[in-house]
């Protein structure tokens, strides 16, 4: 094996175990990045819920009528 064909092998090496080492830290940094979508896709759904109840609220017609008597 000539010097040129060692140093082209260990350049090979090198570059496919960089890119499987980078691929790894992508996996695991996009895996972590999921887990905190679903606590604000939950965060999200609590918050679409709680405008839902506040909507009913305001638009219950005991609501004006109370903010009628608080006026006077």
């Amino acid at each position: 094996m000539h010097v040129f064909e060692m140093v082209l092998g260990i350049v090979i090496v090198t570059a496919i175990a960089k890119i499987i080492s980078n691929f790894m830290q992508y996996k695991t940094t996009n895996n972590e990045s999921m887990s905190g979508m679903d606590e604000r896709l939950q965060k999200l759904e609590d918050l679409e819920e709680r405008i839902k109840t506040l909507e009913t609220i305001i638009t219950d017609q005991n609501y004006d009528l109370d903010q009628k008597i608080k006026s006077l």
